[in-house]
């Protein structure tokens, strides 16, 4: 048999996981494309069962909901979480040379419009939909742990949000 190869290449800052640019040695006619993204858990243990629900969220989203909606997201080829929730596994579309936005560069008008038109797609498919009682047990509210520990990331975000942009607040 030939021997195939890949290269692994480490793109995005990664919040809670790492991503990398998986580029594979694949023929002209293969079903898979010649390079896509890898998503995994990043961290350690403690870190990751800290934000392990959000894990959770990504990778039943492109389990159960995305096909049941018209929102723009990569195709995702690959898609599993470890029982657990700590640890998972997304291979998705190369987006490449698109980059990912950072939320302090803000955007423009037409970045903006195009970002509602999405969410629209995400979330009117779902409207009332029975499909996402389904999905109760992971699509349900935050508890009193989760809620503060998102608190907390707000009141950190919220101080470094200050200190980066002070000269520009009135006070």
């Amino acid at each position: 048999p030939t021997r195939r190869s890949s290269d692994l290449e480490r793109i995005g800052t990664g919040q809670i996981g790492r991503s990398y640019r998986l580029t594979l040695d694949v023929s002209p006619d293969a079903a898979l494309p010649p390079t896509l993204v890898l998503k995994i858990a990043a961290g350690d243990a403690e870190a990751r069962e800290r934000v392990n629900r959000g894990f959770e969220k990504e990778v039943r989203f492109y389990q159960d909901l995305k096909p049941h909606t018209s929102v723009n997201t990569p195709h995702c080829w690959f898609a599993a979480i470890t029982d657990d929730l700590n640890s998972f596994v997304l291979l998705l579309d190369d987006l490449a040379p698109r980059v990912p936005g950072r939320q302090a560069d803000g955007c423009s008008p037409a970045h903006a419009t195009a970002a509602v038109v999405n969410l629209a797609a995400l979330h009117a498919p779902l409207w009332s939909s029975p499909l996402l009682h389904e999905h109760a047990a992971w699509l349900s509210p935050m508890d009193a742990a989760g809620g503060e520990f998102l608190g907390a990331i707000m009141a950190t975000s919220t101080e470094q949000f200050v200190d980066l942009y002070s000269d520009r607040l009135s006070g």
